[in-house]
Order: structure tokens, then sequence, then C-alpha cells
């Protein structure tokens, strides 16, 4: 993620580390670094697919009003926490896949691109 100061994704990576359920990292979100949040699926305990928002308008329904998500996390406990990209909470994701015939970080790496002061996940297809 960019966007971001890197004191804004110290604080994030605090605050995973230092609760211990979702709804608590999710109120966390919100009231330390005042960003939306929204449940989405995490594959194992709904029938949708993983990261599906579990909420009618998904991403779109993201909020700030701390009792919206005790609601939210009090039905999907187990949720993951979705967070909006873009002009609502100035974070840019960038998805790229690796493959093993189109590896897109070389590609960009290629192109004169470095996302060095990001934040990088790795998942199942890079």
């Amino acid at each position: 993620m960019t966007g971001l100061t890197g004191k804004t994704k110290a604080k994030v990576l605090e605050i995973r580390s230092m609760t211990s359920s979702a709804i608590d990292t999710a109120l966390r979100i919100v009231t330390e670094l005042c960003l939306p949040v929204f449940p989405c699926s995490d594959g194992v305990s709904t029938n949708t697919k993983i990261k599906a928002p579990l909420v009618q308008g998904g991403f779109q329904s993201a909020t700030t009003d701390l009792n919206q998500v005790e609601a939210w996390w009090g039905r999907f406990p187990s949720a993951a926490i979705g967070v909006p990209t873009g002009m609502v909470s100035g974070i840019v994701a960038l998805d790229i896949d690796v493959r093993p015939n189109k590896d897109g970080e070389l590609s960009l790496l290629n192109a004169g691109v470095e996302l060095t002061n990001s934040w990088q996940v790795r998942t199942p297809s890079g």
C-alpha cells in the first residue's frame, strides 16, 4: 500500500501485533488511524469467496461508525477486515501477480518502478 506515511504503516503493524481478535483490530484501525472498515469473508467460516464483502454495498458501506463496526463483527466474528482504497482512505493498491511465465514484479522493475516504500503482501498467486 502506498500513500501512507511510515508512521502510519508502523501503527498498523503495532495494532495487528497487540490485538487478539478481528473486532479489536477493526475498532483500533477506525479509532487510531481514522480509516473506514468493512467485513470480508475469511474464506473459511462462511460459504463465500475469500475476501468477498459480507455486507450489502461492499466497500462502499465501509464506515468509521464504531456501533456499526461492533454490530458487523458481532455478526461475523472471524471476518477479515476490509479497508477501501482510493480517495476515502488515501490508500492506493496495486495487485501484482507472479507466475512461472509472467512476473509482474520483475516487469515493474524493468519499467523503472520500484515499490520500496510500500506494504507488500504475498498471496497464493504471488
